[in-house]
């Protein structure tokens, strides 16, 4: 499976520095901004809930949760909710910008388009109803980089199915960002190899994608 896809497709999308270079220095993307929204020190280590929070925080800005839905996911305060989001933007200024830039593109032409060029209206924007439009908002940053992320997995699966002719092994299916490839022991040393090749070259983005790939006799395994 894929590791943060979407937020690898998200630093290349909006060019942000910081979380550019988190990526090409394969660092930890939630020990970072856990350490930014907490403002610890150098010497300091995020704890486990402070990881967690960051998380929540950096996935729930990337799909457009308020700071109401973000403090009723970590049970606190608005005013909490706020601070988290105000912080993390006032790190990745990049992300803020293409989220903001996104949106208008959208409003303007009702609809937006993946990074392979696959189009999706987004007729909620005409609505006169704000909640309406507010989806439309939500709607255009997680199709970009969703809509993204799934053009890469299926450019992937496309290559690795070409790959695995010259094999007797065959994908089974995908689960999100997973491929499931039933392959006999003899061949799964040449199979791993050629499913981190096609994986990881899939797409050419500013930031590695990288994969991780576990092994096991059934699908009870593999989780």
């Amino acid at each position: 499976d894929y590791s943060q896809t979407d937020l690898r497709v998200l630093a290349h999308l909006s060019k942000d520095p910081v979380l550019t270079d988190i990526f090409l220095q394969h660092g930890d993307v939630h020990d970072t901004t856990a350490r930014k929204i907490f403002h610890l020190r150098p010497d300091q280590e995020p704890t486990p809930a402070m990881r967690k929070c960051a998380k929540v925080v950096q996935f729930g800005i990337l799909y457009g949760m308020s700071p109401f839905g973000l403090s009723q996911a970590l049970s606190i305060s608005d005013e909490e909710a706020r601070q988290y989001i105000h912080s993390y933007f006032s790190v990745y200024q990049g992300v803020k910008a293409y989220i903001d830039q996104t949106i208008a593109e959208a409003k303007q032409k009702t609809y937006v388009k993946t990074i392979s060029g696959r189009k999706r209206a987004i007729p909620e924007f005409v609505s006169s109803r704000k909640n309406v439009q507010q989806l439309g908002e939500r709607l255009a940053v997680n199709t970009t980089v969703q809509g993204s992320s799934a053009d890469i997995l299926k450019k992937a699966m496309i290559d690795l199915y070409a790959g695995l002719h010259d094999t007797t092994s065959f994908m089974v299916l995908t689960i999100h960002d997973e491929i499931i490839v039933e392959s006999p022991e003899a061949e799964s040393e040449q199979v791993i190899g050629l499913i981190r090749e096609k994986m990881e070259q899939a797409w050419s983005l500013s930031v590695p994608l990288v994969v991780h790939i576990t092994t096991g006799t059934n699908l009870g395994e593999l989780s």
